[in-house]
């Protein structure tokens, strides 16, 4: 498994690998994560859509 934790803009995301599973990305407080955090990783996400 691949476990990595990045910046973008004012949260934190990780990415995972997990062979069985796959590949998912979601802020790194999961659940917890505050407006802000949520707020960049649909910033994250928006960016990704347009590539």
């Amino acid at each position: 498994m691949i476990y990595w934790e990045f910046c973008f803009g004012e949260g934190v995301a990780v990415l995972k690998y997990d062979p069985s599973l796959g590949i998912s990305l979601c802020p790194a407080e999961f659940g917890k994560a505050t407006t802000e955090q949520k707020a960049a990783f649909k910033m994250l996400m928006d960016t990704m859509k347009r590539c």
